[in-house]
């Protein structure tokens, strides 16, 4: 049974950047989303096999770390799509990250950016370090009235454009009593996503949206 679970992930962020000209996937890993604008997108990921593998499938890529993108000129993009990175970083390693992105981000360019929200099944994951609720991420971006970061200086200014989650299963199946149980379970799981059968309460990830402001 066929299924990605990132796939409508995927389209939401394409349908934010197809107007982008110039667009940079960080942490591209094997050119999964870059494949989908190859002839204007360009991916950095610190994992040379990743990066092989996306040029041996024509795409761009170069290896590079996301706390220090030195391969990118200052405002070269006009779209950033970062997904699924943010959560394995410290909050200092974090806000670095973030500043790179608004660095290579030309003023009112789109940031497209997707993590895992905080939920029970967060470190399950085992390179996940901390979840960053988009809460947070607004409040350092100041995009909350009142709301400041005073641990952090220089923060980017983003405004939020839009944001869509991604929901848990109506009922969320786990086990770790033996494989057979896992197996069974995790299809179950599956099975409720390709039905729709989704909790309207419970958040797994989201993709946010936004816009670089004049800072």
């Amino acid at each position: 049974m066929k299924y990605d679970i990132r796939e409508k992930e995927y389209k939401f962020a394409e349908a934010h950047l197809s107007d982008c000209r110039h667009i940079l996937d960080i942490a591209c890993g094997t050119g999964t989303f870059i494949e989908r604008f190859p002839y204007k997108s360009k991916g950095v990921d610190i994992n040379p096999e990743n990066v092989e593998y996306c040029r041996r499938k024509g795409l761009s890529a170069e290896v590079s770390d996301a706390l220090d993108l030195d391969l990118c000129e200052t405002g070269e993009f006009d779209g950033v799509h970062c997904s699924h990175l943010i959560q394995v970083f410290t909050p200092d390693q974090m806000v670095t990250c973030l500043k790179e992105i608004s660095r290579v981000l030309k003023p009112g360019g789109i940031l497209v950016l997707t993590t895992l929200s905080d939920f029970k099944n967060f470190y399950q994951h085992p390179e996940n370090l901390r979840p960053y609720p988009l809460d947070a991420i607004l409040r350092l971006f100041g995009d909350r009235a009142g709301a400041t970061s005073p641990m952090w200086a220089g923060l980017p200014k983003f405004k939020l454009i839009k944001v869509q989650t991604r929901k848990q299963p109506l009922v969320y199946f786990r086990s770790t009593a033996s494989p057979f149980f896992m197996r069974l379970f995790f299809r179950l799981n599956k099975i409720q996503r390709i039905l729709g059968l989704m909790n309207p309460f419970k958040t797994d990830a989201y993709t946010a949206v936004f816009q670089k402001q004049e800072q």
